[in-house]
C-alpha cells in the first residue's frame, strides 16, 4: 500500500519544534552514583551524585547493600565500580520534580561483582504507572555497561524508581540518571504510517506512553559517545545495520550549519547533521542498485516510535529532488525540498512516524530512486527508534504491599488478569444484554413522578440524562432472576437510596441497589453513579457492572464485596465476631482507600471528581480485606470554580468538611478533610461522632488532634493496637492524618500526597528508622529487621579472575564473594 505524504504541510509544526528548546539548558540533576559516598565527575562535566547521603531524593525502605570493587578494568567508567544491591522491593524517590514535563531516565547496569550480579533477575518499574524492564538481567561481562534509556510524562512529584526482585534473586543498580527532557524531545502525537493504527489520516497521540531508547544510528565512522552528544546519547554508525555493501557515498560538512545551534542542537549532535548516506544515479547506474536498506532487530506486532533525520549537505543549490522511502512494505514519498524552505542549504530537520512491526522480528528501513528522473537523489543523516511502552495501570512498584505480602510480580500478574476477568464478565454482560433486548424490543421509559405527587408523567432517560452509557444496561429479568426476586434473604444491606441486594449472574456474584418502586428519592444520585461510573475504572474503586432503567425501575449493579464495610470491622456488626484488625492490615486498607481517591482526583478523566461522602461505611473490603471506595451517588464532576456556591450542603455529619459547610465552596480538599477522619477511625476503632462521650471527645478529628499537641496520643489509640506499632509508623500516620484535617482546606495535602506518607508509614513499620525511640509515651521499641534472601544463587558461573574482593555498607569491610554471600545469607552451590 502506497502512503503519500507531502512534508510541506509540516513546516510550521517543525519550525515551532525548532523554537520550543530555546530556553531549554543542559540538566544538572538527578545524577546519582548508586552505592558511593562520593561524586564523580565525567568528561562531559555531568557530576554522578553519591546515593549514600541523600539530598532531595530518598531510598525506601532504604534496606540495600553497598557493592565496590576497584579491581575492575581503566576502560570501564569509574562509575561501574559501586553498585547498590537490594533482595526486596525498593526504589528511589526523587522530591523536586517540574511538573507536567518529560523526563528521561537512563539506568546503568554493570556485574561489579559477577559471581552474583550476573544472576540477578528483577523489575524496574515507575511510579508514573510503567513498568520499563521485566525479568531483566545482565550477562557475566566485564567489558562493557548495560544502559536502557526511557523518556514519559511526569505530571507531578515526588517521582519514585522501583527495583523489584524476582523470587528467590536480587536487584541492582549502579547509576541513575533523571532529568527533565527539552521541549521537543518527545512529541504529543505522530503520524502513523502503518495500516493497523492510520484512520483517515488521524495522529497518534503519544502523550500517555513511554518509550524505549533502541537505537539511535547516525551516518559516519565509529561511535559517537555520550561525552560528544548534547544530552549525552550514544549513537552507532550505520554499517552495524547494513547487511550488503551498499554503493551509497558518505558525505561530511565541516562548516556551521544553517540554524542557531542552541534551537535544535538537543534534538541530535552536530555530528550527525555534519554526516549524510546520499544514494545518487551516477552511483546507483554503476553499480546497479538504487536501493540503500537498514536492517533493524525488533519485537514482533510492536509499536515503535521512527525519528528521521536530515541536514542537506549535498546540493548547494535549488535543484528539486525527490525520493521513496519504505517502511517494511510502505512506501512514502518524501519531498525534502518542500520542507527545507526551498531547499536550505544545511538547515537541519526531522520527521516522526509510528510503526508497527510484523511477526518477522525485523525492521527493514529503505531509500529508492527514481529510475526514469536523472536528478533522483537519496539521502539521511540519523535514525531514531524507540519502542513504545503502554501504561500497566497498575500501581506498579506498590510499596503498599508489606514483606510478607506477594512480590511486585505476582502483584502485577494477579491485578491483570482479574482485569480481564472482569472485562470479560462486562463484556460478556454487554452481549447477554444486546440479545436480551433484542428479544424484548426497545426498553421502555421511565415512568417518574413529579413535584406534584398525585401526577404523574412518562419521561424518556435521554431526556433526564442523555449522556448515560446505555452499553451498561441490564434487563430487569436478569437482575429479577439474579436474586431470586428480590426475596428478603437475599438482602445485605439498606440505604438512603434503596435496599441493597446480592445476586449471582453469571459466574460471578454481584451486589445490586435498588430503589424503592416508583418513589422520586435518588434519581439525581442514579444517574450521577451510572454517568462517572462509565468513565471510570481502578482497582481501588468498585466497578459497576450495569444498571436498569426499565419501568419505574432504578437499579445498579456493583462487583460484590463480600467483606461489607470497613466500619464494621472497626467498630461496627463484624467487630465482636472477629479478631481485630492488625495495624499492617489497617495500614493496606488505608493506602487502597487513598490510591482510589487519588485516582478520582488526578487520574480519572480530564475533570476532576470529588467523592463529596467518603466515610468509613463507604470503604468496601473483600474477602481478603483489600479495600475499594463505593459510593459516588452524591459525587461532583469538574474543575472547582472559586465563584460557585453549593447551596446546598452534602456529606455526612462527623465527616463534613468546616470550611465546605461555612463556604459552600467545595473543593477536593474536602474530600481530603473526611479521609483525614476515617484515618482517625481507623487508629481508633471508633466514631466520628460520640454524643455521650464527653465534650471534647465528642468530635473525634478535634480530641485526635487535641490529644497530638498535649503528647498524649495514646488516648486516642485502639487498645488492641497498643504496643503493635512501630514508633515512626505511628508519627507519620498520624502526622498526615493531622494534616488532612486542617480546618483551611489550602494547608491540606493532596491525595498523591497522603497515598505517598501513608506508605511511608506503612514502610516505617517493618523497617525502623533509628533505634530504642518510643512515640509521645508509647512503649513500642525500634527492633532492626534482618535481610533475607533464600536462594542459592552463587558460584553458578565461574569466576574470570578478576578480584572478586569488595566493600560493604558504611564500614567499608572488605569481603570476597564467599563472605558477600554469607551476609546475605546465599546457599552457595558448587
Amino acid at each position: 500500500m502506497a502512503i503519500m505524504l507531502f512534508l510541506s504541510h509540516l513546516l510550521p509544526l517543525l519550525l515551532l519544534q525548532f523554537s520550543s528548546s530555546l530556553a531549554y539548558s543542559p540538566p544538572n540533576k538527578y545524577f546519582l552514583n548508586c552505592g558511593s559516598e562520593s561524586d564523580t565527575e565525567l568528561i562531559n562535566k555531568r557530576r554522578f551524585v553519591g546515593d549514600a547521603k541523600p539530598n532531595d531524593w530518598s531510598i525506601y525502605p532504604g534496606k540495600s547493600k553497598i557493592v565496590q570493587n576497584t579491581t575492575i578494568p581503566k576502560s570501564i567508567n569509574e562509575i561501574y565500580q559501586t553498585a547498590r544491591v537490594y533482595n526486596k522491593a525498593t526504589w528511589y524517590v526523587f522530591h523536586n520534580i517540574t511538573p507536567n514535563g518529560t523526563y528521561v531516565v537512563r539506568l546503568h547496569f554493570f556485574p561489579t561483582l559477577p559471581q552474583i550480579m550476573s544472576q540477578a533477575r528483577f523489575n524496574v518499574s515507575v511510579s508514573c504507572g510503567f513498568v520499563l524492564l521485566s525479568n531483566f538481567s545482565v550477562e557475566n561481562d566485564l567489558k562493557a555497561a548495560v544502559v536502557k534509556e526511557f523518556a514519559f510524562a511526569v505530571n507531578d512529584g515526588p517521582f519514585g524508581i522501583g527495583f523489584s526482585p524476582m523470587e528467590s534473586s536480587l536487584a541492582f543498580v549502579n547509576a541513575i540518571e533523571l532529568f527533565l527532557a527539552p521541549g521537543d524531545f518527545k512529541p504529543d502525537s505522530v503520524f502513523p504510517i502503518s495500516p493497523e493504527v492510520r484512520r483517515m489520516n488521524t495522529m497518534y497521540t503519544l502523550t500517555f506512553d513511554a518509550w524505549n531508547a533502541v537505537y539511535r544510528v547516525w551516518m559516519g565512522r565509529g561511535m559517537i559517545t555520550p561525552e560528544n552528544d548534547t544530552l549525552w546519547r550514544t549513537w552507532l554508525p550505520d554499517s552495524e545495520f547494513m547487511p550488503l555493501q551498499s554503493s551509497a557515498r558518505t558525505v561530511t560538512y565541516n562548516q556551521r550549519l544553517n540554524y542557531d545551534i542552541q534551537e535544535t542542537i538537543y534534538v541530535a549532535p552536530v555530528f550527525v547533521y555534519n554526516n549524510a548516506k546520499v544514494l545518487d544515479m551516477n552511483t546507483s547506474t554503476s553499480s546497479g542498485d538504487s536501493t540503500l536498506t537498514w536492517i533493524f532487530n525488533v519485537k514482533k506486532k510492536s509499536k515503535y516510535f521512527l525519528r528521521l533525520l536530515w541536514c542537506d549537505i549535498i546540493t548547494p543549490h535549488s535543484t528539486p529532488f525527490y525520493f521513496n522511502i519504505f517502511f517494511d512494505i510502505n512506501q512514502t514519498d518524501l519531498r525534502p525540498t518542500d520542507v527545507t524552505q526551498n531547499n536550505v542549504f544545511a538547515l537541519p530537520f526531522w520527521y516522526e512516524f509510528l510503526i508497527v512491526t510484523d511477526h518477522s522480528g525485523f525492521f527493514n528501513l529503505s531509500i529508492s530512486l527514481d529510475k526514469k528522473d536523472p536528478l533522483s537523489w537519496g539521502f539521511l543523516n540519523g535514525i531514531e527508534i524507540m519502542e513504545l511502552i503502554e501504561k500497566s495501570f497498575v500501581g506498579v512498584v506498590d510499596l503498599s504491599m508489606g514483606e510478607e505480602k506477594q512480590s511486585p510480580k505476582m502483584i502485577i500478574v494477579g491485578v491483570c488478569v482479574g482485569g480481564v476477568v472482569i472485562v470479560g464478565l462486562i463484556i460478556g454482560l454487554a452481549v447477554f444484554c444486546f440479545v436480551r433486548n433484542r428479544k424484548l424490543g426497545k426498553h421502555r421509559p421511565i415512568l417518574l413522578p413529579q413535584n406534584d405527587p398525585s401526577s404523574e408523567k412518562i419521561v424518556s432517560i435521554a431526556d433526564i440524562a442523555p449522556n448515560l452509557n446505555l452499553e451498561l444496561k441490564i434487563p430487569f429479568g436478569v437482575i429479577n432472576d439474579a436474586t431470586n426476586g428480590f426475596e428478603d434473604k437475599k438482602m445485605i444491606g439498606i440505604g438512603g437510596f434503596g435496599k441493597v441486594y446480592v445476586g449471582r449472574i453469571g459466574e460471578k456474584d454481584v451486589a445490586v441497589k435498588r430503589s424503592q418502586p416508583g418513589h422520586g428519592q435518588g434519581i439525581k444520585e442514579f444517574h450521577t453513579e451510572v454517568i462517572i461510573f462509565s468513565q471510570i475504572r481502578h482497582r481501588f474503586l468498585v466497578s459497576l457492572y450495569g444498571y436498569c432503567d426499565e419501568n419505574q425501575e432504578m437499579i445498579l449493579v456493583y462487583e460484590y464485596m463480600e467483606g461489607g464495610t470497613l466500619k464494621d470491622y472497626l467498630y461496627g456488626s463484624k467487630a465482636k465476631d472477629n479478631v481485630p484488625l492488625t495495624w499492617q492490615k489497617r495500614l493496606e486498607i488505608c493506602i487502597d482507600a487513598a490510591k482510589g481517591l487519588d485516582y478520582l482526583h488526578t487520574g480519572s478523566t480530564a475533570t476532576i471528581i470529588i467523592h463529596r461522602d467518603i466515610k468509613t461505611t463507604n470503604i468496601l473490603l473483600d474477602k481478603e480485606l483489600n479495600a475499594k471506595v463505593a459510593d459516588f451517588g452524591i459525587s461532583k464532576t469538574g474543575v472547582p470554580d472559586a465563584k460557585e456556591l453549593d447551596t446546598t450542603i452534602r456529606g455526612t455529619y462527623g465527616y463534613l468538611d468546616p470550611e465546605y459547610f461555612n463556604t459552600g465552596q467545595l473543593t477536593e480538599k474536602s474530600d481530603v478533610y473526611s479521609f483525614g477522619v476515617v484515618l482517625f477511625e481507623v487508629l481508633s476503632a471508633r466514631a466520628p461522632i460520640v454524643k455521650t462521650a464527653p465534650s471534647e471527645e465528642t468530635n473525634l478529628a478535634d480530641w485526635a488532634v487535641l490529644c497530638k499537641s498535649r503528647g498524649e496520643i495514646e488516648k486516642v489509640i485502639d487498645p488492641f493496637l497498643i504496643g503493635t506499632i512501630e514508633a515512626n509508623s505511628l508519627r507519620k500516620f498520624v502526622e498526615v492524618a493531622e494534616k488532612c484535617v486542617d480546618e483551611v482546606g489550602a494547608n491540606r495535602p493532596s491525595m498523591h500526597d497522603v497515598v505517598y506518607d501513608l506508605e511511608l508509614a506503612f514502610q516505617f513499620q517493618f523497617t525502623p528508622v533509628g533505634e530504642g525511640k518510643a512515640y509521645e509515651g508509647m512503649s513500642t521499641t525500634i527492633v532492626e529487621a534482618p535481610w533475607e534472601i533464600d536462594s542459592g544463587i552463587l558460584d553458578r558461573i565461574p569466576s574470570k579472575g578478576i578480584d572478586d574482593s569488595v566493600m560493604l555498607d558504611e564500614d567499608s569491610t572488605t569481603m570476597n564473594a564467599r563472605e558477600l554471600a554469607a551476609e546475605f545469607k546465599i546457599d552457595c552451590a558448587r
